[in-house]
């Protein structure tokens, strides 16, 4: 690829979202390959690590060192970390138990799901309109 077009901003995002897709997908097959043979809570350790590797090793950096995660919000971001770790547990578990397309199609779904339940639960139906769900469409 040449210079200039990576330097295309809708190019250079159209190839972060591929790459992006590409990684998800892989990693999804790689849990659901691997769910057969060890423990879900193995699975999910080592892709944690793995992340976390990547995230010190190369955005860690790049962004500004140690200084850029402290927080004054400690007790907030452990519950929203707490929260991440029990949705990936469970869309894990799902991979596991039910074929990769019906999993994929079903988290492609989810932020229709969000909207809609946003509403329902939160409050948010004055908020949330037809457009609304249309443009998640």
């Amino acid at each position: 690829m040449s210079i200039s077009i990576l330097r295309a901003p809708h190019i250079l995002g159209i190839l972060c979202v591929v790459t992006a897709m590409t990684i998800f997908m892989t990693q999804d097959m790689a849990i659901k390959w691997l769910s057969g043979d060890y423990s879900l809570h193995e699975v999910i350790l080592i892709r944690s690590a793995v992340a976390t590797l990547i995230i010190l090793a190369i955005f860690l950096p790049r962004e500004g060192g140690l200084s850029i995660i402290r927080t004054n919000k400690l007790t907030v971001h452990l519950l929203r970390g707490f929260g991440i770790v029990v949705a990936n547990l469970a869309f894990y578990m799902g991979l596991a138990a039910m074929s990769l397309a019906e999993a994929t199609s079903i988290f492609f779904v989810s932020p229709l799901f969000i909207t809609i339940f946003s509403a329902l639960f939160l409050g948010f139906s004055g908020l949330v309109c037809r457009n609304h769900l249309m443009r998640i469409l």
